[in-house]
């Protein structure tokens, strides 16, 4: 019935209708109930169809045979009955004695064991019940089949429970409410069975918005899923990858893309360049361990190679740079490029660029003579044949860098072998060049018999350890020499005493300790129970007092 069928009045008294039969909601007049239908004031009653006559709803103020109101109990008629909002609050506002049933559960009640209830009363009882908290019985009655599902009683049914809203929502063909409700339980492959099943497309850009709010994995989980579909992904990699990084959730976007690319395509080169390229702003670790899997091949080289430069992944860098500016420019970062890469950058560099080698060399010298010396020596001899041995020597006589000059020409002579060069001056040459490394000048002067000037310069020089590893390690025999040397020159005595005792075990040491310490002299003959070594040096120096104990 349209809501102009909704009608409100009181029936006239000389209708003659018996209080029973009275229907003060909808229902179908039976022809027995004796109504004068001429009586009967217009709008109060109505006919149905030519089925006959029903009242909507009666006044609260009619009296029948002495009874305050009239009784809400339907009249079987088919399809007819059909409950009103005017009805309904009609039938709320009765009042109730204690111990009876309101009205309007007694004509639900009277409904419920007749069938199923229609769209509008499939909405009150369950508010009712809702209101009740008797969700159990809620569930009976659809177990039943005695409502008629809607959207608005799916609505109604999820402020308590969702699991019986999702099925009213399938049952009534509510296609939307069930794709949401489906998202807010995180079944995602079920949307998109549904979806297929009923030839629903939803709104999966929005849908994808709804559940990023308060479920990021779930996001991920389900654009995944949708680039499986069948057809393609309904939405954009990079929409898809775009609402990620809106909510800076890089972790999340780098998840969705290293998934989706796979396949390692080129229509994909903007994509990678993208993952790459975000996490080198801010994780450069994930960024590097991509590379390092060879995933991709098709990103914008330039492009992530200045994002390398930029993060201070400079071996990264080299690798994907290929202009000779910006690989010189880079590779004088030699504190953080290990030297095993650096020198397989020269020799790409070599192989590309004919010629460069020299210029690169005066490029590291100039950024870091010290720190760069070593590698530009081992670039230098194997590059020696290319570049010229004349051209090599004087690169490093251009910087006065002698302890470069010295390791590049030991590859070619030994200092302990070759009766090639002047010992004297190479012996000058070694001293004023003042190498860190004092194995050269050694080598030189243990062979030509400049131990004192090798002494006099290490102790000088605070090179000691050189001096430890002289005598105990090259030439312990020398170790007379090295001892008178240091008492000349001063040298701390605790450091002469330990050098003795440290090569003890290597020849005799009593002429070095007489001359050193007395005193230790006889600590020592004691010790070796030499009785007249004792005797004799405790004579020599007075220490009497030490020789009678």
């Amino acid at each position: 019935m349209s809501p102009s069928h909704v009608f409100v009045g009181r029936l006239s008294n000389e209708s003659g209708l018996n209080y029973g039969q009275c229907i003060g909601y909808p229902g179908r007049l039976s022809n027995e109930s004796g109504l004068n239908y001429k009586h009967v004031e217009s709008g109060h009653l109505k006919e149905s169809s030519g089925k006959g006559w029903y009242c909507r709803v009666c006044s609260p103020g009619a009296r029948w045979k002495g009874l305050q109101h009239p009784s809400f109990l339907p009249f079987s008629c088919g399809n007819d009955i059909l409950l009103t909002l005017a009805g309904s609050k009609y039938m709320e506002s009765v009042p109730v004695q204690t111990g009876q049933t309101p009205p309007l559960l007694q004509y639900f009640g009277t409904l419920l064991t007749r069938g199923k209830l229609n769209a509008f009363e499939s909405l009150e009882l369950p508010c009712l019940v809702v209101n009740q908290n008797k969700k159990n019985l809620l569930e009976n009655w659809l177990a039943e089949d005695k409502l008629e599902c809607s959207e608005e009683l799916g609505d109604l049914v999820k402020t308590v429970d969702s699991d019986p809203a999702l099925k009213i929502y399938i049952k009534a063909r509510a296609t939307p409410k069930v794709v949401a409700a489906f998202a807010e339980r995180r079944e995602f492959d079920k949307i998109l069975i549904y979806s297929k099943q009923v030839g629903y497309t939803p709104d999966y850009l929005f849908l994808l918005q709804t559940i990023l709010r308060s479920d990021p994995q779930g996001a991920v989980n389900f654009a995944l899923m949708m680039s499986q579909m069948e057809g393609g992904c309904p939405v954009d990699y990079n929409t898809i990858t775009d609402l990620f990084l809106q909510r800076n959730l890089i972790r999340v976007a780098t998840t969705f893309l290293l998934d989706v690319l796979k396949p390692n395509l080129p229509e994909h080169a903007h994509l990678q360049t993208k993952v790459l390229e975000i996490n080198l702003v801010t994780f450069p670790n994930v960024a590097d361990a991509i590379l390092a899997n060879g995933m991709f091949s098709h990103y914008d080289r330039p492009r992530i190679a200045q994002l390398w430069e930029k993060a201070g992944l400079y071996v990264r860098a080299l690798q994907h740079y290929s202009e000779l500016p910006d690989i010189k420019r880079v590779i004088v970062n030699t504190h953080a490029i290990e030297p095993q890469f650096f020198a397989v950058s020269c020799r790409v560099l070599w192989d590309s660029f004919s010629g460069v080698g020299a210029g690169m060399h005066e490029d590291l010298l100039l950024v870091n003579l010290r720190g760069n010396l070593q590698m530009i020596v081992q670039v230098a001899k194997e590059y020696s044949e290319q570049l010229g041995v004349d051209a090599c020597i004087k690169l490093f006589e251009q910087f006065k860098s002698y302890e470069g000059l010295y390791f590049f020409l030991g590859s070619y002579l030994s200092s302990r072998e070759s009766n090639f060069y002047d010992p004297e001056k190479t012996k000058n040459f070694l001293m004023e060049a003042k190498l860190p490394d004092a194995r050269p000048l050694i080598n030189v002067c243990d062979r030509f018999g400049f131990v004192p000037d090798l002494t006099r310069y290490l102790c000088s020089n605070n090179m000691l350890r050189y001096i430890e590893g002289y005598v105990q390690k090259i030439n312990p025999g020398n170790a007379p020499l090295v001892v008178g040397q240091l008492l000349d020159d001063e040298c701390p005595e605790d450091f002469i005493k330990g050098l003795i005792l440290s090569v003890r075990s290597l020849l005799p040491v009593e002429p070095l300790v007489e001359e050193c310490d007395p005193t230790l002299a006889v600590v020592a003959y004691r010790r070796g129970q030499c009785d007249d070594e004792l005797i004799s040096v405790t004579n020599k120096n007075s220490l009497f007092k030490l020789q009678a104990r």
